[in-house]
């Protein structure tokens, strides 16, 4: 618990994963100041490990993640919400791809696409036609494959 609070961000950061990983099933409450850790590899920690995590804040968390406003961060949310298939997530997800900068909302293209809900689909063939260029294509794998998936 002492080395959740040390001022290194890396020995917190480390903390965090072996408390996460550890014990996925203790609650998540205490750790809620975590999602404001003043060190974005701290907060990319606790994105990547609340994907095994159990308790039912880690998705809202996961969501409140991927607007974080450092990248690695928001993609880190955004690959583990690919696991958590609820109508929250998708839009969550779906509102990253329209306003999250380019590398997050790669990711939530990536992850609409692993997680096969067509209500993704309108969007995702948008973008796929007008998108920004560097997202066009991966919109159009995603949605190929949330068809290929109903069929």
């Amino acid at each position: 618990v002492a080395l959740l609070a040390d001022e290194s961000s890396q020995v917190r950061a480390h903390a965090l994963r072996a408390r996460l990983c550890g014990a996925p099933s203790l609650p998540l409450a205490p750790l809620t100041g975590f999602l404001r850790d003043r060190d974005a590899g701290v907060r990319q920690t606790l994105a990547l490990c609340l994907e095994q995590a159990a308790g039912v804040e880690r998705v809202e968390w996961l969501r409140q993640l991927l607007r974080d406003p450092c990248e690695a961060v928001g993609r880190a949310a955004a690959r583990a919400l690919a696991n958590h298939h609820d109508p929250q997530t998708v839009g969550a997800l779906l509102d990253a791809v329209s306003t999250g900068r380019i590398p997050v909302a790669a990711s939530a293209i990536e992850s609409l696409g692993a997680l096969g809900d067509a209500d993704a689909l309108p969007r995702l063939r948008a973008v796929a036609r007008g998108g920004d260029p560097v997202l066009r294509e991966l919109a159009a794998r995603a949605a190929g494959r949330i068809d290929e998936s109903r069929a």
